[in-house]
């Protein structure tokens, strides 16, 4: 009985695993035009440079995508809870019929916004420090990467929550 508990759990672990990897593969495929833009033209980045960056920081980002799905459940869950109880502190007031029109699609692509933030920004300046991209040019790309990820977190979590389904896994987020 146990041996059986265990194999489902690491199967539902490996799909786990699998939805977040190809979700973030996907979504770092969506955006490699914009991130290839940024580095080389505005951040003024050698291209050699920029692709042996890329090369180390996608392999840490693609091995470690778990982790930003499991911080995307957690930072989702927070604002859905922070969210709920806006809406029931200024229920009365005219700001709590503001908040409460708000879709929780907004706030869970808020919240992916923030996870790939929180997760991909330290890999970057990581990856660009052992090739020693300047600090001037990793603050540039870290910052448009912030924007990136906060504009682009819409994708994120709607490739993710695909993934996810497809792969018969759920979200620990689907109830606040």
């Amino acid at each position: 009985m146990i041996n059986r508990a265990r194999t489902t759990v690491r199967k539902h672990l490996a799909r786990l695993i699998a939805a977040d990897t190809i979700a973030m593969c996907l979504h770092g495929l969506a955006g490699g035009v914009l991130i290839l833009a940024t580095e080389v033209l505005i951040a003024k980045i050698n291209p050699l440079m920029f692709l042996k960056v890329r090369v180390l920081y996608d392999i840490l980002v693609i091995v470690g995508a778990y982790f930003c799905g499991r911080i995307t459940d957690k930072v989702k869950r927070l604002l859905i809870k922070k969210y709920i109880h806006l809406v029931r502190k200024y229920e009365s007031v005219l700001v709590g019929q503001f908040i409460r029109k708000v879709p929780i699609c907004v706030i869970k692509s808020i919240a992916a916004g923030i996870s790939l933030s929180l997760y991909k920004i330290p890999l970057y300046i990581f990856s660009a420090r052992i090739f020693g991209v300047s600090w001037g040019q990793i603050r540039l790309a870290a910052g448009l990467y912030l924007i990136e990820n906060m504009a682009t977190g819409w994708l994120y979590i709607l490739i993710l929550d695909r993934t996810r389904r497809r792969f018969a896994t759920k979200s620990t987020t689907d109830k606040p």
